[in-house]
């Protein structure tokens, strides 16, 4: 009985493990001197190329995806940084991000995972419009 219950543990523990290295991390870091509010995550546009109004950048935003994690998790993440920072939207140029547009639909593809220890990364700049 003692032995079927270090099994069931150990299983549980394995389970948490796998689940948590699912997930999807995102990170913020402020720039410059100004500090904006939070504002809610869907007032936090998605952008892939720098707007035509003016703005300022006020941070850096990230997202580390783990092995099962979609591009649209890690936006989502930046995003939800972006909102604790303030920003109005996040231009996402991360290295391993290519953006192209075919028939009028963006495809955006982050950095290939090329084996089990990789993680998917995406970065962007968060802004504030003036």
């Amino acid at each position: 009985m003692q032995k079927l219950n270090r099994i069931v543990a150990l299983f549980f523990t394995a389970l948490c493990c796998v689940h948590a290295g699912c997930s999807t991390w995102g990170t913020r870091v402020p720039m410059g001197e100004h500090r904006y509010g939070k504002v809610p995550v869907e007032h936090v546009m998605i952008l892939f190329e720098p707007p035509q109004r003016p703005y300022e950048q006020i941070g850096i935003v990230s997202s580390l995806g783990g092995i099962f994690a979609s591009e649209g998790d890690m936006f989502r993440k930046m995003q939800m940084a972006a909102a604790g920072l303030g920003a109005d939207a996040i231009i996402v140029r991360g290295p391993g991000t290519t953006v192209q547009s075919r028939g009028g639909i963006t495809v955006v593809q982050t950095q290939t995972v090329s084996n089990y220890w990789d993680y998917p990364k995406t970065s962007a700049i968060a802004i504030k419009y003036r």
